[in-house]
């Protein structure tokens, strides 16, 4: 199904979904901190939206979907 096809609560239900699964991947090691790879790559992510400016908020997308 296409996004521009979906209900605002089948989106909702998506994004929750997707948020879910990338927090499972996100474990943290013995010591309760987060795992190395997945820092290097949340500062990787942070790096790119400093110097990226397609990027948008989320207030934004939620201001754009209508969700606010």
């Amino acid at each position: 199904m296409k996004i521009d096809a979906m209900s605002r609560e089948d989106l909702k239900e998506l994004m929750k979904e997707v948020i879910e699964e990338v927090l499972d991947e996100m474990s943290v090691d013995n010591d309760g901190k987060i795992k190395p790879e997945v820092k290097q790559q949340l500062l990787e992510i942070r790096a790119r939206r400093q110097h990226d400016d397609r990027t948008i908020s989320s207030d934004e997308v939620k201001r754009r979907l209508g969700l606010s």
